[in-house]
Parts: C-alpha cells; sequence; structure tokens
C-alpha cells in the first residue's frame, strides 16, 4: 500500500483519524511490570488507594499516556519520527474507559532543509472532553 502521507501532500488544518483505546487493568499493571516494579499498583492505579481517597477509580500512568499518543502519531502519520512532544496533563485519564486520540496539523515549514509539521494533540473521554493535550513536532523521512 503506497503511503500518501507526505510533506508535500499535507495542508494546515489536516486532521487525523480518531484512534480509540481502552485500558485494562492487566494494561496498567503488564506496563508497570515492563517499567519494573513488579506489576505492583502505585497509589493512583490501586483500587483501594482510588476509592479512600475520593478518586474517580484507578488511573492511567502519564507515561502510558505519553505512549499511546505517540503510537498514534506513528500509525497515522507514517515515514515521520517524532522530534518533540510536549504534552499538559489536563484531566486524569482513567482505566477501564475508552479514549479517543487525534491530532491537529497547525504549522508546516523546512526549517534546515528538514520537512516539519507542527500539530495539536489532543487525548479525549468519550463525551470529547480534553483529557491531555498538547504539542508535537514532527519531521519527515527523507
Amino acid at each position: 500500500m503506497q503511503n500518501h502521507f507526505k510533506f508535500q501532500n499535507v495542508e494546515i488544518g489536516y486532521q487525523t483519524h480518531i484512534s480509540e483505546k481502552f485500558f485494562l487493568g492487566s494494561q496498567v499493571k503488564a506496563f508497570q511490570t515492563f517499567q519494573g516494579n513488579n506489576g505492583m499498583p502505585n497509589r493512583l492505579t490501586s483500587k483501594l488507594f482510588t476509592k479512600k481517597h475520593g478518586l474517580p477509580g484507578p488511573l492511567v500512568p502519564g507515561a502510558m499516556s505519553i505512549a499511546y499518543i505517540s503510537k498514534h502519531l506513528n500509525d497515522t502519520m507514517p515515514e515521520t519520527w517524532i522530534r518533540k512532544l510536549d504534552i499538559i496533563f489536563r484531566r486524569s485519564v482513567k482505566q477501564e474507559m475508552k479514549i479517543l486520540a487525534n491530532a491537529v496539523i497547525v504549522d508546516k515549514y523546512i526549517l534546515l532543509g528538514k520537512q516539519t509539521i507542527e500539530c495539536d494533540i489532543f487525548l479525549k473521554d468519550s463525551t470529547l472532553s480534553p483529557l491531555v493535550i498538547g504539542k508535537a513536532t514532527i519531521e519527515f523521512n527523507q
């Protein structure tokens, strides 16, 4: 299949398709195991702690949300690489909840011979309320 995501074809305002993710508790545990803490819940991923402290439920680790954003950008913009990712957590990302990711191109330029785009990025819940927002600088492979 031919890649149609090329610098010369992309316009400011282009929006990536929306991808969906549902973070299961077992996935969070596996992610934490990979990070080296033997899958033990921390205070924000523990059902007991979050219930005791009035939180809406176990949360997704921030690094896991960032990994999902990175995967979304890599999947929707082939033959590019993320040069910079700047993330702001607006609200908690809960486990066992559908999350939507998308990006909007807000600038396009060539700097020092590198074809570059700037994107606003979003993670939203099913009501389209923003959970994580940010900016990405993406360069095309040449």
